[in-house]
């Protein structure tokens, strides 16, 4: 990439991440709530995306493969976007009494979950998640060996239990997940697989590519399968709490939202990843990596905001402005290795 390109590339960024910030301050004048949502669901979007590329190179220094070559240069690049994008939990620390109502005592957790959820304790836990999320990060971009590989996973699947808890489960009383943490850790993976199919494999062999497109169904399905059964035990364990957190999601407006979701984010990429010629295809795995990712936001949406109500479809246009805001300020961040 020549100079000129990294400024123009630089320019187009910088104009995006003003627009961004300049749609984010006007929703947040007009409707407070939504544009914490928003902003929550976009952050959380975008660093899944960063982190789970992290994820995904220790998983490859682990296990090998030609896979990997598919996924050059983008996986380390999205990557080392990880500690500019993990300062936007600043953000969601500003907007923690909107966010959480456990804040301000309410809730059914009673005098054991207020152990958990204080806001001492949940402060700590988010700046350690970052941390070692941004370690793990660093690590991964210079390559390291198996050993360190093992233990930045192992530190991943204790923080990926934590953050789902503390940023995503705990905005809701009363409900409460087994299989959420192992969800969202899944997401991110999958997210990591369907970006660079997104930007283009052109540059890796055909078997390569097949390979690549059969970790990205493998991510899929593991969603698709977590989000299922959570879904099915919630509803034949018939509890309130568990009942009232799906009919804030699905019912009105959401139900539309939650099929489009489905059908757009999950089907229709199956659909095309399930047929081996297409998952060696650079348009197919175009397509599918998008559809992937639109579903993996929408899901992250869906989740942070109960959209049976109306006014919450707010937070929609706040989740893209912001994740267009962290896009731009990750690309910046990475300028040198995005022009090298």
């Amino acid at each position: 990439m020549t100079v000129r390109a990294v400024r123009r590339t630089a320019l187009g960024s910088g104009l995006v991440a003003l627009a961004s910030v300049a749609g984010l301050v006007l929703l947040a004048m007009a409707d407070p709530l939504a544009a914490a949502r928003g902003w929550l669901a976009g952050w959380v979007f975008a660093l899944s995306v960063a982190t789970g590329s992290a994820v995904v190179i220790h998983i490859h220094t682990l296990t090998g493969g030609r896979w990997r070559l598919a996924g050059d240069p983008w996986l380390g690049i999205a990557a080392a976007a990880t500690p500019a994008l993990a300062l936007g939990g600043a953000v969601v620390f500003a907007a923690r009494d909107l966010l959480y109502p456990w804040i301000n005592g309410a809730g059914p957790w009673g005098e054991v979950g207020a152990l958990w959820l204080n806001m001492p304790f949940w402060t700590l836990r988010l700046v350690l998640i970052l941390a070692v999320w941004a370690g793990i990060a660093l690590v991964a971009m210079r390559r390291a060996g198996p050993v360190v590989a093992a233990v930045a996973l192992v530190l991943y699947g204790v923080t990926i239990s934590v953050a789902g808890v503390d940023w995503l489960l705990s905005l809701a009383p009363g409900f409460t997940s087994t299989d959420f943490a192992a969800m969202l850790a899944i997401t991110q993976i999958a997210c990591a697989f369907a970006l660079p199919a997104v930007l283009g494999l052109s540059g890796a062999d055909g078997q390569a590519r097949s390979d690549w497109g059969a970790l990205l169904l493998t991510g899929l399905l593991g969603v698709v399968y977590l989000a299922g059964m959570q879904f099915l035990v919630s509803w034949s364990g018939d509890l309130p709490g568990k009942a009232a957190w799906y009919l804030a999601r699905n019912r009105g407006p959401g139900l539309p939202f939650i099929w489009a979701m489905v059908l757009l984010g999950a089907v229709a990429p199956l659909a095309i990843l399930v047929r081996s010629a297409w998952r060696g295809s650079v348009p197919a795995l175009r397509v599918a990596g998008a559809l992937v990712l639109a579903g993996a936001a929408a899901h992250t949406v869906w989740i942070v905001a109960p959209l049976s109500d109306p006014a919450a479809f707010g937070a929609i246009p706040a989740a893209l402005l912001a994740a267009a805001l962290l896009a731009s300020l990750g690309r910046l961040a990475v300028g040198p290795r995005w022009a090298s």
